[in-house]
């Protein structure tokens, strides 16, 4: 009889999360900023992932006749770098490494930081004080030295540098989801279900996060932006992705002593950083507005 009451009660909570994911998706739909945002990334996803498709040339293949052609032509539209290699083709094959790697780092992040963070607001005490304490202990250590720090021990590449990026932002997640928690584990479907003999992972698996989910979407659509430029300034600072791959940051590594000969080489990575960064931030604000019924 408990489970069966139990199940209704999940249930309902169910049916009033849909109604609410219903009304934030309409809500979202008003923000023009927040489409022109998602129209923009979305844009930009599809462009990078069909660069293999699009890409006029191998980003890798050094035509030394071609070396420093300004932008504009047919051929080399982006204009050329000092090997002769074809900068949108770079740009384009740029933004898999860039995106691919910052919205991974961002999904460990979130998977790390949402475990953490219900476990220690769920069952407080000495797990909580536990948590907590490492945490501080975390973040007591700048971001950029601790970055550097796991990438010097796991070395450079793409999934060093995804699994760094994602350390890193995992404490940033977990304090906010036992926040969350910590409000949601008082509320009356929670202790309904907890007197009804609802197992905990059943309960903050399938009561308390789904309730606490927008927040977290928010805070991981916004970070996605912050990952791209910690990536990027990884790249750029060498200890991200290994030459001669492309990437955005790695390209403007590349282009650091040859602005004044070749302006165009820092230009065009750097604006793919630039709107892709701002449409990001566009989504997160819309969404933290839509899923936010005091912002309604």
């Amino acid at each position: 009889m408990a489970d069966k009451i139990g199940d209704r009660s999940a249930t309902k909570t169910r049916a009033h999360a849909d109604n609410f994911w219903v009304v934030s998706l309409r809500a979202l739909r008003r923000d023009a900023a927040a489409m022109i945002g998602l129209a923009g990334l979305l844009l930009i996803i599809l462009v990078t992932l069909l660069s293999p498709l699009l890409a006029p040339h191998d980003p890798l293949y050094q035509n030394y006749r071609a070396r420093y052609e300004p932008p504009g032509g047919a051929t080399y539209p982006f204009g050329t770098d000092d090997l002769g290699r074809d900068v949108l083709s770079r740009v384009l094959w740029g933004g898999r490494e860039s995106l691919g790697v910052a919205a991974l780092a961002i999904a460990i992040a979130m998977g790390g930081g949402v475990v953490v963070g219900l476990i220690s607001g769920y069952y407080g005490g000495w797990r909580d004080v536990l948590i907590q304490r490492v945490t501080e202990v975390w973040l007591a250590f700048p971001g950029i030295i601790f970055l550097i720090v796991l990438v010097s021990i796991l070395g450079t590449g793409l999934e060093k540098v995804m699994i760094a990026v994602g350390l890193t932002l995992i404490p940033g997640y977990g304090r906010l989801v036992r926040g969350a928690v910590l409000a949601a584990r008082a509320q009356d479907y929670v202790l309904a279900a907890r007197a009804l003999g609802a197992r905990d992972a059943r309960i903050m698996f399938h009561h308390i996060l789904p309730n606490i989910l927008p927040p977290v979407i928010v805070f991981a659509t916004l970070g996605l932006g912050s990952a791209i430029l910690i990536v990027g300034g990884l790249s750029f600072i060498g200890l991200g992705v290994n030459p001669p791959a492309p990437e955005w940051g790695a390209m403007l590594l590349y282009a650091r002593d040859k602005w004044r000969q070749a302006p165009w080489l820092s230009f065009y990575p750097g604006a793919a950083i630039f709107l892709t960064v701002l449409c990001v931030n566009l989504l997160g604000d819309g969404l933290r507005d839509a899923l936010d019924p005091k912002l309604r």
